[in-house]
């Protein structure tokens, strides 16, 4: 994951630094390069977290995602906009086509009308 992201070793382990620190977490130069070791060993978030949960405590939960979203920032980029299915020209079409018409009568209650008809002539 750290080669991917074109950042040197040593500017991440600066980030991990600061951030540990922002957190008020204990952690010196060490506990950096253990993050970044795991990291070079292709950890994923869940792993990551659940290794430095017995350092950072509750704070694991903040840290990882921030890690994670730090190292692969095009995974958190603007959301993807879907195109719509229909479009709104068609819409309005089938919206004007199907007011002009009754509804049609379902099975259902089709079924429903003939036992009410047959209970109630009972």
């Amino acid at each position: 994951l750290l080669e991917k992201t074109g950042l040197s070793t040593f500017h991440v382990k600066e980030l991990i630094t600061k951030k540990i620190e922002e957190l008020k977490c204990p952690g010196d130069d060490e506990f950096a390069e253990y993050i970044i070791v795991m990291l070079h060993n292709d950890k994923t978030a869940t792993e990551v977290q659940a290794e430095l949960e017995p350092f950072l405590g509750k704070q694991s939960a903040v840290f990882t995602p921030w890690l994670f979203s730090m190292l692969s920032p095009e995974e958190t980029t603007e959301p993807v906009v879907a195109e719509p299915v229909v479009k709104k020209s068609e819409l309005e079409e089938l919206i004007s086509d199907s007011s002009s018409e009754p509804p049609q009568e379902t099975k259902l209650e089709r079924r429903k009308k003939k036992r009410r008809k047959s209970s109630s002539s009972s």
